[in-house]
């Protein structure tokens, strides 16, 4: 995809001696994330890994650490909302499938414009982990009304813009515990 080669092309440019601790970069670009129940928590999905070192995605949507240490999780999450008023949602983070406090953001998802033009919002937040070896950590998510979703845009035209994932997540160490 762009994203890999933008990722891939930014990092071979760097010279080895300047790179140092462990990361990792991932996205979802699949099918469209309806957040339809507002009684329901929904784990942020994750299908790509970019480029990664000491840092994985299982097949459970978790960032998993082989190495422990302190790391920096900034993730952007493309929200539409197809509703007729503002819906509220939320993102969290997971630490070994216990959510963590002082973690959550709301989002206030805009209403759509007209017709079937949704509204649109990419919620982005820097977060800082401690973790262990073996650890993980995911996303989750919840909506007020149940009519937002996380939203992949396709590769557009006039002019050519790139596809938009749903999500992206960038996770790098900061210090060593």
């Amino acid at each position: 995809s762009a994203l890999n080669k933008w990722i891939n092309l930014t990092v071979s440019n760097v010279t080895s001696n300047t790179v140092s601790g462990y990361y990792g970069t991932f996205f979802y670009n699949g099918v469209n994330v309806n957040i339809s129940n507002t009684s329901a928590i929904y784990v942020v999905p994750l299908n790509n890994s970019v480029i990664t070192n000491g840092v994985t995605i299982d097949g459970n949507n978790n960032i998993v650490f082989a190495y422990a240490g302190i790391y920096n999780v900034q993730y952007s999450i493309q929200y539409t909302n197809s509703g007729n008023s503002v819906d509220d949602v939320d993102v969290w983070l997971r630490q070994n499938y216990i959510d963590q406090t002082d973690t959550n953001s709301i989002f206030s998802i805009p209403s759509r414009e007209t017709g079937t033009i949704p509204g649109k919002l990419i919620a982005v937040t820097p977060l800082t982990v401690n973790v262990n070896a073996g650890d993980s950590i995911q996303l989750v998510t919840s909506s007020a009304t149940g009519t937002s979703q996380m939203t992949t845009v396709p590769v557009q035209t006039n002019p050519n813009v790139p596809e938009t994932p749903a999500v992206i997540i960038l996770v790098e160490q900061v210090s060593k515990i």
